[in-house]
């Protein structure tokens, strides 16, 4: 869990203003690790939250509770960008069949797709590409639903994340 204090801070050093999507935003704290990085964001259909590691979708339904869905940098098979005249599509494709998408303004969305690109570049050039992501993501998934509910401490979930990453 990353503190929202600091998500706040490397939302506006992206110079990109928080308008509809308070709700997403705040709710990246429950997503993200706190060594994650907020590299750029997006809004249009729910908020896109591209870091470090992966690619975030986020959005609130009005009556369903939130909807998050990712995509490791690393498992992208494909990001597009389709443009219409009167908005524009990027969609992101994961190798297990994810789909990410945002409909909206031309330009912002313009941005955020080479942002994409640029974010799997830098990582796939930084970091070793390892075929058993998929699996590193789904233990780190089951190990924050135990720590939510209770059966992990705070140090137990931070050790046994550390052990996690360290195999991955």
């Amino acid at each position: 869990m990353k503190p929202f204090e600091e998500i706040v801070k490397e939302y506006k050093t992206l110079g990109t203003p928080i308008t509809q999507y308070t709700s997403e935003v705040e709710h990246l704290k429950d997503v993200m690790f706190p060594d994650e990085k907020l590299l750029a964001v997006a809004e249009g259909g729910g908020l896109g939250a591209l870091t470090n590691t992966r690619l975030i979708y986020v959005y609130k339904g009005t009556f369903s509770g939130f909807d998050v869905k990712h995509i490791d940098l690393g498992n992208i098979n494909a990001v597009t960008f389709d443009s219409a005249l009167i908005g524009c599509t990027v969609t992101a494709i994961g190798t297990s069949g994810v789909i990410l998408k945002w409909v909206g303004k031309k330009a912002p969305l313009s941005k955020f797709k080479s942002d994409i690109d640029q974010g799997i570049n830098n990582f796939k050039n930084h970091k070793p590409t390892h075929s058993n992501n998929v699996d590193v993501i789904s233990q780190l998934e089951r190990l924050a639903e135990l720590k939510t509910k209770g059966v992990l401490t705070d140090e137990e979930f931070a050790e046994q994340k550390k052990k996690i990453l360290a195999q991955g």
